[in-house]
């Protein structure tokens, strides 16, 4: 799934699916970039998503799911 505009075109909604061995260095480069909101990250295991958004701070987590990424898309947590 590619990222997606929020409502705010400014803004581009990012969420990572999979912890594989590049994934800090995709939320590293990816926060870097102005505009950008990292809105999430899910992997097959829950034990891993958690671990991963922990150490990078990634607002919400999740065993991979589908439809929970494209929830997440539509609607991110709020931040405030």
């Amino acid at each position: 799934m590619s990222p997606t505009r929020s409502d705010d075109e400014s803004v581009c909604r990012v969420a990572f699916v999979g912890g594989g061995a590049t994934i800090r260095e995709h939320v590293r480069a990816f926060a870097a970039v102005p505009n950008v909101e990292i809105v999430g990250l899910t992997n097959r295991t829950r034990d891993r998503a958690e671990a991963i958004a922990a150490e990078l701070g990634v607002p919400l987590v999740g065993a991979m799911n589908i439809r929970r990424v494209e929830a997440l898309l539509r609607h991110p947590p709020s931040h405030g």
